[in-house]
């Protein structure tokens, strides 16, 4: 019986690295090409997306005008091609980097398609 036990945990370790092993490659496929849809904020930084969205919550006008105008936000333009390149998972906010830029963008998961 010992041996049975033995030939368990060992299969039991021989599955948890293959799991190990998919489960890290799958970053590696998430450079499909996606769509940016329109009207959505797309800023330098995760901390000035927190910011424009409380500034859109709270319909503050002119704080969002302000990010738009220093250029720390934008806002999305349809059809822009962009890769994914990281995301938070409970956030609803994506890294995506444009085609043609050097440097990833925040916005928010409905952006892309």
């Amino acid at each position: 019986m010992e041996r049975r036990a033995r030939g368990t945990v060992s299969g039991m370790k021989t599955l948890a690295a293959v799991f190990m092993v998919l489960l890290f490659s799958v970053p590696a496929r998430a450079q499909s090409i996606l769509t940016m849809n329109e009207g959505y904020p797309v800023c330098v930084s995760e901390s000035a997306l927190d910011r424009f969205l409380t500034f859109q919550g709270r319909k503050d006008n002119r704080s969002m005008a302000a990010l738009l105008t220093s250029e720390e936000c934008a806002i999305s333009r349809d059809g822009q091609k962009a890769y994914l390149e990281g995301y938070t998972i409970f956030t609803g906010k994506v890294k995506v980097r444009l085609e043609g830029q050097t440097s990833g963008f925040w916005t928010v998961n409905e952006a892309i398609n």
